[in-house]
This record gives structure tokens, C-alpha cells and sequence, in this order.
């Protein structure tokens, strides 16, 4: 969605007007149009719901492990 990282407030999806706040975007009538939580927050929420261990997440960000 085209509002993702971007502040609260009106965008647009599919033509229609849809309203940010948070992590919530809906259409004037309330209905759920998707979310525009970032990747990163997303997986961030999930290890720490799960304590499932990143993949990669030893390596202190080396993109060159070898």
C-alpha cells in the first residue's frame, strides 16, 4: 500500500479513499483496507511473540559471512 511509512492521514487504494492511523488503513465506511505495518516491525513483533531465533541474526549484519 502506497501509505506505508508514511504519517496518518487520507491516501488512496484501488481508486478509493482510505484513511490511515497507525498501523490500520480503512475506507471511509470503516472496513478494513490492509495494514501498512513495515516489514521490519512485522518481523521484530513476531520473534518476539514466538522467540523464534532470526536466520542470519549471529552475524551482527555482515553481509559477507564467508
Amino acid at each position: 500500500m502506497r501509505a506505508c511509512g508514511l504519517a496518518d492521514g487520507e491516501s488512496e487504494l484501488g481508486g478509493q479513499k482510505v484513511f490511515v492511523k497507525g498501523t490500520h488503513a480503512t475506507l471511509a465506511d470503516g472496513t478494513i483496507a490492509g495494514s501498512v505495518l513495515r516489514m521490519n516491525d512485522a518481523v521484530s513483533i513476531f520473534a518476539e511473540n514466538t522467540g523464534a531465533a532470526l536466520a542470519g541474526s549471529d552475524r551482527d549484519g555482515d553481509q559477507d559471512a564467508g
